[in-house]
């Protein structure tokens, strides 16, 4: 009776044993996430510094989050500036466009008058 329930035990030890390594093994999102190495965190967040492998993680996590949310700032005010020289571009064309014009049509006006003077020389 007491081999049988030793059985058991190794039978359930390597069960749980092979449950833990299924866990340590398991591919979260969280392991590909783009990170910055820990030394290069820590340098820039000190205040970070801990044992705790968890907290530390959730430190990283947030620190890239607030760097791509400013990024997106960044990324969304340059957009912003880009339409306006977009825009600006466009008006800038349109006016030249209108000289062109105009200098075509002052050009039509100035040709009887240049004959006159071609004429007269």
């Amino acid at each position: 009776m007491l081999h049988l329930q030793l059985q058991n035990l190794y039978y359930e030890q390597r069960h749980l044993r092979g449950e833990i390594a299924a866990c340590e093994a398991y591919d979260h999102k969280y392991q590909q996430l783009p990170l910055i190495p820990v030394e290069d965190f820590l340098q820039q967040c000190p205040e970070h510094q801990t044992d705790d492998e968890h907290e530390l993680m959730i430190a990283r996590i947030n620190h890239e989050h607030a760097e791509r949310q400013a990024l997106e700032e960044t990324r969304q005010g340059l957009l912003k500036e880009k339409q306006g020289l977009i825009a600006e571009n466009k008006k800038r064309k349109d006016d030249l466009a209108n000289i062109d014009k105009d200098l075509e049509k002052f050009i039509e006006a100035a040709t009887p008058i240049i004959k006159t003077f071609e004429k007269e020389y």
